[in-house]
Parts: C-alpha cells; sequence; structure tokens
C-alpha cells in the first residue's frame, strides 16, 4: 500500500525491488546472523484487472487452475530456481559455489563452502550462500488472466506441497480407508 501508485505504473520493478528489499532487511536482522545459515523461498503473484504478474525466488511455485473440456487442469506460472537450471549453474559455478546431481528423488543442491546444500539458487536470507551465487532476484513473469479460455483459480505453495510423492492411494485409485482386493 505504501507504493500502490508506483507497483501499478510499473509492477515488475517495485516487485523486484520489494524482494531485494525483504532480503537485506532480513540479513541485517540481529547483526546478520538472524539468517546466515537459513532463509526462505518467495513466490508473489499481484493481479492488476486481467493481468497477473509472478515474481518467483526461489522453489516456491505459483500455478493457473483453468477448467478445458469440463476437466480441471494446471499451467505453471512460475519456474522453480533450482541450482542446475540453465543460467543458474554457470551463475553460481562462477562465483566459487558447487552444484550437485540431485540423487534418488532429490534436488540438486549449490554447496557452499561444502557446508550449505541448498535446494535452490536464489533465496530471502540464505547469507552463507551469498556468497557462492544465490541471489534473492525474483525471476518476472507476466500473465493474461482469461476466465472466457477457463482460467479460475491461483494456487502458491512451497516444494514440500509440488515434490512430496503423493500416497499409494493416489496412485491406485483406493483411498486409504478402501482394503485393497
Amino acid at each position: 500500500q505504501e507504493v500502490g501508485a508506483e507497483l501499478r505504473a510499473d509492477p515488475p520493478a517495485v516487485l523486484h525491488q520489494t524482494v531485494i528489499e525483504v532480503d537485506k532487511k532480513v540479513l541485517k536482522k540481529d547483526g546478520g546472523s538472524f539468517a546466515n545459515m537459513c532463509g526462505t523461498t518467495s513466490t508473489i503473484v499481484y493481479v492488476q484487472g486481467s493481468t497477473c504478474w509472478v515474481a518467483c525466488s526461489g522453489d516456491s511455485r505459483a500455478v493457473m487452475g483453468y477448467v478445458e473440456r469440463g476437466s480441471v487442469k494446471a499451467r505453471d506460472l512460475s519456474v522453480d530456481m533450482k541450482p542446475d537450471a540453465p543460467g543458474e549453474k554457470e551463475r553460481i559455478l562462477a562465483a566459487g559455489g558447487e552444484v550437485s546431481v540431485g540423487r534418488g528423488n532429490g534436488p540438486s543442491r549449490v554447496w557452499c563452502d561444502g557446508r550449505v546444500g541448498l535446494a535452490m539458487s536464489r533465496s530471502i536470507g540464505d547469507g552463507e550462500c551469498k556468497k557462492y551465487g544465490v541471489i534473492a532476484d525474483p525471476q518476472i513473469r507476466k500473465f493474461d488472466i482469461d476466465v472466457d479460455r477457463g482460467d479460475r483459480f491461483i494456487i502458491c505453495a512451497s516444494d514440500g506441497v509440488w515434490e512430496a510423492p503423493l500416497p499409494r492411494s493416489f496412485h491406485t485409485g483406493r483411498t486409504a480407508a478402501t482394503p485393497a482386493r
């Protein structure tokens, strides 16, 4: 609300600046010790009329739910900022960080001085990782919302939702209370 006019005039610039300011404030809290070894992902959705901007730093995701031929479907509005993504990996390696390949179902990780294994390449906080190419700068994408096309809702959730394995009952079509035959 403090920068409402600026936000309406230039959403990408204000979204970017807001994330950078939050990162700086988090890293300064308690003299920097507060978020030196921890941090968070950030996904912001700003809707103005029928236009939507999504600013993503990390591996939370925004998804548009839409209806097509009577079925609800999903369209990603953001891209997970993972360490092995093109451009992300090169920046991290150039800064002296290491990127490991994900093992099993696990994600790739940024290794900062061999001590911190961060599963995203952009975040708020994570001060130690900032020395090794992790940045707060959000990737900003713009979309048109079209209710006539079927757009209905947006879900924002963390990687814990999107990357969690589904329960066995989901795959088999049985509920947990339905016994196997």
